[in-house]
């Protein structure tokens, strides 16, 4: 059940793309021959756009009967990791799927924005793999015109805003405990909020070791391996002063690779126990 949820999230993902590409691309109006040819479709064409939305909210909802009727079946007990904390909904009850349906496919969603982010602030301005970014800098709209610190600030103090009205809601239907004071929800919230740079660690690992094959093999002058080529070298750059290289072999990449995976399972198991201890 959970590879059905993760490929369900997954065509989520492509309709909500699809819709937002839809927005971008959507031509301006211009002055036809007549009212009735300008506006006829315009107004075909705007219906098209909103068509994946309405996609992926028919998506969500159905999914969340599905859950309900084999996930039970299967005693299935799903599961939205944050890091510091596991949330699980019970499969027998079709509110807490329904909920569960929306809410994982929201942080699926905020993860993959998470990327963007990073990539976004990483390549300020045009470079290799310019078409990529381009893609990128469309998806994320005006936010990719931001300052590089504040898009990299920006998931956690994102995250640590919604943890107020999401944990009355996780309250309200018996899944968190009631809190005991406010401080407890605020710093439940700030402990959260770092946990989410968690969600960085994949791609991270996965740009490093992209970035390794292709300088040691040549794959060609494709946008996507001199996006990878840019992005590696942006990801090392603070580290050239070390002295890492020996003759034709770099060991920036590794040693960054190391920190990543390092920090992210330290991160992984500790804060799980600072948040048993909260308040501190």
């Amino acid at each position: 059940m959970d590879i059905v949820d993760l490929i369900l999230n997954l065509a989520g993902l492509l309709l909500w793309l699809s819709w937002r590409t839809g927005r971008i691309a959507q031509a301006p109006v211009v002055v036809g021959v007549s009212l009735a040819a300008t506006l006829k479709p315009l107004q075909a064409q705007r219906d098209s756009v909103w068509r994946p939305l309405l996609g992926l909210g028919a998506l969500l909802l159905i999914r969340s009967f599905f859950y309900r009727q084999i996930g039970s079946a299967v005693h299935w007990l799903p599961a939205i990791d944050l890091y510091a904390i596991r949330l699980p909904f019970r499969s027998d009850s079709w509110h807490l799927m329904a909920l569960y349906s929306f809410l994982s496919f929201a942080w699926f969603l905020g993860k993959v924005y998470m990327w963007l982010l990073l990539i976004s602030a990483l390549h300020k301005r045009g470079s290799e793999g310019d078409l990529i970014i381009k893609h990128v800098r469309a998806q994320l709209g005006f936010v990719a015109q931001w300052p590089a610190i504040i898009k990299l600030l920006l998931s956690p103090i994102v995250f640590v805003l919604l943890w107020f009205p999401l944990q009355f809601v996780l309250t309200r239907v018996g899944i968190n405990p009631a809190p005991s004071s406010t401080e407890l929800v605020v710093q439940q919230a700030l402990l959260l909020g770092l946990g989410v740079l968690c969600a960085w660690e994949f791609l991270l690992v996965g740009l490093l070791l992209l970035y390794v094959v292709n300088d040691y093999v040549y794959l060609g002058a494709h946008q996507f391996w001199l996006f990878i080529q840019a992005t590696g070298r942006k990801l090392l750059a603070p580290f050239s002063w070390l002295p890492l290289r020996f003759a034709r072999l770099d060991l920036a990449p590794f040693v960054l690779l190391a920190l990543a995976l390092y920090g992210a399972e330290l991160a992984k198991r500790q804060l799980p126990e600072i948040y048993a201890r909260l308040p501190l």
